[in-house]
């Protein structure tokens, strides 16, 4: 249990920090379409 808590948390946090990074990447990837077709 001791050594599988830190592993759970690490995995747990790296997926939310991806899943949030893939979300602002994606949200950079709409602004710059949404401009080039703006213009």
């Amino acid at each position: 249990m001791i050594d599988e808590l830190p592993a759970a948390e690490a995995f747990c946090c790296f997926v939310i920090w991806h899943a949030l990074h893939n979300m602002l990447n994606t949200g950079m990837d709409i602004r710059y379409y949404l401009k080039i077709f703006i213009i």
